[in-house]
């Protein structure tokens, strides 16, 4: 696995700094995890420094990591309006009861008065 040097780790840091400080937080926030990303795993992310320099590769990663955000956002969302659509109104066991009582009664009573007639 490559580890880069400190002076390169500087350089990094001041490219991935110039990049990010004039960008919304969601992007600070996606380099800082890159970066966390890139140290914690085992194979520096398969980083290869002869494919480009780390500065691109950290910002592809991050690039990576806010449309994945933003994707799960979106499913979430999308989630969220479906239960919001297929809420029903809770229904009242006794309200529901007596309505379809009343009901029957009236039909029973229009009932036997067409049978009288």
């Amino acid at each position: 696995m490559y580890r880069p040097s400190e002076e390169e780790w500087i350089r990094t840091a001041e490219i991935l700094y110039r990049q990010v400080r004039t960008c919304t937080p969601e992007w600070g926030d996606a380099v800082q995890d890159a970066i966390l990303k890139y140290l914690q795993s085992d194979t520096g992310l398969d980083y290869n420094p002869q494919r480009g320099p780390l500065p691109a590769y950290l910002l592809g990663v991050a690039r990576r990591l806010v449309l994945d955000g933003r994707r799960k956002e979106k499913r979430r969302a999308g989630i969220d309006e479906r239960i919001k659509s297929t809420k029903t109104e809770s229904i009242d066991p006794l309200n529901t009861m007596l309505f379809s009582t009343s009901t029957r009664l009236r039909t029973s009573s229009k009932l036997l008065t067409q049978i009288r007639s």
